[in-house]
This record gives C-alpha cells, sequence and structure tokens, in this order.
C-alpha cells in the first residue's frame, strides 16, 4: 500500500519553483493529513504565495519570519499566529512559501465544531484546526508518506482560477 501512496504524493520537484506558480498549480490537490488510524482530507482551493523579499513588498518590510536558512522546498512550515492557533505553510524555492487558504472537506472532516463542513476549513487559521496543525509539524516533509502531504488531484483550469492582491493586507509598496 505505502508503493501506490508514494506514486501519488507531488515530489520535491513540484515545490522547488517559484512561489507564484507552486500556489496556482496546488489548487485541485488534495492535502492528506494522517493521524493515527485516521485520515482528514480535502481539495485544495485557495492559496497565497509569499514571494522573495525583493519581490513581494510585504516580505520585504516585514520578512518572511521564521524561514531559516538550510530549510528546502517541500517542508511543511507551521507559523503561529495568536493564542495558540497555527498556519500551514508549504516551502518552496528558498526563502518563500505558499499558505494555504482553505480546502473542500473530502474526508473524515465530519463536523467537530459549531460551524458548517463548508466554513470548518475556509480560512488558514480554521483549516489547521480542523486538520490538527500544529508546531509538531513543522519541518514536516510533505514529499513523503508521513503524518502531512499531498497527493495529486484534478488540475484547475486557467479559467476558473485567479490572481488578487493579499487578503486582510494593506501595504504601501511605494519607497520613501
Amino acid at each position: 500500500m505505502r508503493v501506490q501512496w508514494m506514486v501519488l504524493i507531488i515530489p520535491r520537484k513540484f515545490y522547488s519553483r517559484h512561489p507564484v506558480p507552486v500556489a496556482r498549480d496546488l489548487l485541485g490537490k488534495l492535502l492528506v493529513r494522517k493521524i493515527d488510524d485516521c485520515i482528514l482530507a480535502g481539495v485544495i482551493t485557495d492559496t497565497e504565495a509569499y514571494g522573495p523579499p525583493e519581490e513581494d513588498p510585504l516580505v520585504r518590510t516585514e520578512g518572511v519570519r521564521g524561514l531559516r536558512q538550510g530549510w528546502f522546498p517541500g517542508l511543511a512550515w507551521t507559523t503561529y499566529v495568536m493564542r495558540g492557533r497555527s498556519t500551514l505553510n508549504v516551502t518552496t524555492e528558498p526563502p518563500s512559501c505558499v499558505l494555504i487558504r482553505a480546502i473542500e472537506p473530502k474526508l473524515g472532516l465530519e463536523r467537530t465544531s459549531h460551524k458548517s463542513q463548508a466554513r470548518l476549513t475556509v480560512g488558514p487559521i480554521n483549516l489547521a484546526k480542523a486538520l490538527r496543525i500544529d508546531r509538531a509539524l513543522d519541518k514536516a516533509d510533505i514529499t513523503a508518506s508521513g503524518s502531512l502531504f499531498v497527493f495529486q488531484g484534478a488540475s484547475i483550469a486557467p479559467i476558473s482560477t485567479g490572481e488578487s492582491g493579499r487578503k486582510n493586507v494593506k501595504i504601501d509598496t511605494e519607497e520613501p
């Protein structure tokens, strides 16, 4: 069974690119979280690319906190947000990453809170909570069959994807 899973897991080469195409190409892929004998999974529906500092004004002004030298593409990078909550990023061509913002629940994500199942995995904090993602998964290799990985899935046609500004962030990009 393990060999079959490995064929479907997205290889490191996929993440060894600029974060913008990685973010776009992750749409439609299946994010899988294994916890003991339980499998939680959903189709990735929203991502956000954080580019290298020379290309990304937010990264240039605030930095991609926590991305360390020696990290390489294809690792989970969990960021602490507030009050013990985490978000899930995937490292790409250093020093960049892609934030996984939302998934469409497919397996094992029954209603576990007062939120509807549709809202359970929308937004990076809700997604991390639903998949039980925390700092223990920091630096997990998502290109191997471990407790967190991404499967090949249906590609989303370019017509159904779009680009927009950074969500919930306003930044003055003009130089002083």
